[in-house]
């Protein structure tokens, strides 16, 4: 309270709603590199709306801005993060497929472990022709 009358909570939309332990995507602008967006939870809410989420204050309407620095709030559903799971797994595994498989090591698998590799390559440039 300030000069004895209530602040009023600014927060609109999905924001209002929000509450302590809420979890909401974090997205952090990295300019031309385009963003990165991360699971977090919100810690605290003042009574104006401002939403503090990993030791960050953000504004009422969900975003901090300081310096070179831009960082936003996004809505969380269940099947949004659910998206977001599945596509963070299928990068992890892209990443390691990719890191795995160096020429040395194909040329080293068995006729039967290169058989079954090739069944599964002819499978994704199926798919993959597929969506062409």
């Amino acid at each position: 309270m300030k000069g004895g009358k209530m602040e009023k909570d600014k927060r609109t939309g999905w924001l209002k709603d929000l509450k302590v332990g809420d979890e909401v995507f974090l997205i952090q602008g990295r300019g031309v590199w385009g963003s990165y967006t991360t699971i977090s939870q919100v810690q605290k809410i003042t009574p104006t709306g401002k939403i503090n989420v990993d030791g960050v204050q953000f504004s009422p309407n969900g975003s901090n801005y300081s310096g070179s620095n831009s960082l936003w709030l996004r809505e969380l559903t269940p099947e949004s993060k659910e998206e977001y799971l599945a596509e963070r797994k299928r990068q992890t595994l892209a990443r390691n497929i990719s890191n795995a498989l160096t020429p040395r090591m194909i040329s080293e698998l068995s006729l039967e472990k290169l058989e079954r590799l090739d069944e599964c390559l002819k499978e994704l440039v199926e798919d993959y022709k597929g969506t062409l």
